[in-house]
């Protein structure tokens, strides 16, 4: 069969928060794999960065503003494919507002939703299912999200796994800082490692400042990268864990997992559990369990430890090219959907499989 022509929307002029850089990315690579074409969703200068946010659920609320969310003209002929991949239910709202900008491009429509909880998906307005409704082949990042929004809409939805732009992040097999926590923080945790780096001497590096506070999301995932490759450990729960109602009793993989792996560093904290993380995280020495009441001084400098050696480290690290890279996701997710592998995407994987074997 042919390689379809591809156009891609992308939400990074949005810029909303760091959250949603890996979704950036992963339509950055759909774009360059088939060498298609990348239009931009933009917002009316009227409308403040976040107010999209606000638009959300019910009686179609996003058509409130009509006109005041737009994707660039289409540059070239009506493509194969339009591949779509909102963070979450704000940018399915700029979606519906823009629907006249993209509903008669592509042959067939993929649209893969980042961050979407069985909470949200019931909450769906007419506005939100709409857009849904017009994509061909719909897919989410959360396993419980998938079942529950293909109850909702009484069709397949497909789940596709978080990943990353590994090839793109650093690592380095001697990291200067012991521990690393970013983002959401457990209190037991914290002062457990607060009492470690008081009784060792030893690098505890946390943030003070909500993700909201970042003034260039670029510029704070590459400092971020830098931070993973740089620790021994790197604190990773599962995603929301302090957040039960949004995630009602799910346990859902988060892109510390392969931020971390990626950087070399060990994952410590309390993991999600089932097949998923079984297969692409489990058999690893170097994903440990650090509960969130907290631990020892001496049970933390073993972890510690075990994050400065190079075998740990470069065993993450391959794993994290073998499986976790953004690639990985979109040939999973063409395959099931029955689209050739275009020859970017090929050259891509090889990229990745001979990184992962120079990695020791």
């Amino acid at each position: 069969m042919p390689i379809p022509t591809v156009q891609t929307i992308s939400f990074r002029e949005i810029r909303l928060g760091p959250w949603a850089i890996h979704g950036f990315r992963t339509t950055d690579i759909f774009t360059e794999v088939f060498g298609g074409e990348m239009r931009l969703m933009r917002l009316a200068t009227s409308v403040p960065p976040r107010a999209a946010l606000h638009f959300s659920k019910g009686l179609k609320a996003s058509r409130r503003i009509p006109g005041r969310a737009a994707v660039d003209p289409r540059r070239g002929p009506k493509p194969d494919v339009l591949f779509a991949n909102p963070q979450d239910v704000g940018d399915l709202n700029l979606l519906a507002m823009s629907r006249d900008d993209w509903i008669d491009c592509g042959t067939r429509k993929i649209l893969l939703i980042n961050e979407a909880w069985e909470s949200d998906v019931v909450s769906w307005g007419p506005a939100q299912l709409e857009v849904i409704d017009a994509f061909d082949v719909v897919a989410c990042q959360f396993e419980q999200a998938s079942a529950a929004l293909q109850r909702r809409i009484g069709r397949t939805v497909l789940h596709s796994a978080i990943g990353i732009d590994v090839l793109d992040a650093p690592w380095s097999p001697e990291p200067p800082i012991g521990v690393l926590n970013l983002g959401r923080r457990a209190e037991g945790q914290h002062d457990a490692l607060m009492a470690w780096a008081d009784d060792t001497g030893g690098w505890y590096h946390f943030d003070t400042m909500r993700a909201t506070e970042a003034n260039d999301v670029f510029l704070h995932r590459r400092n971020t990268a830098r931070l993973f490759a740089e620790s021994a450990v790197s604190v990773c729960n599962f995603a929301r864990f302090n957040d039960e109602s949004r995630r009602g009793n799910y346990t859902e993989i988060g892109t510390r997992y392969p931020e971390t792996l990626a950087a070399g560093a060990v994952a410590a904290g309390v993991h999600a559990k089932g097949e998923l993380f079984d297969r692409e995280y489990g058999g690893l020495e170097g994903i440990v369990d650090l509960p969130l009441e907290g631990a020892t001084v001496d049970e933390i400098e073993a972890l510690v430890q075990l994050g400065r050696r190079r075998d740990v480290r470069a065993a993450n690290r391959r794993r994290a090219l073998e499986q976790l890279d953004i690639a990985h996701r979109i040939a999973e997710l063409l395959d099931t959907v029955g689209i050739d592998r275009p020859d970017g995407l090929r050259d891509r994987l090889g990229a990745l499989r001979d990184a992962a074997a120079a990695t020791a």
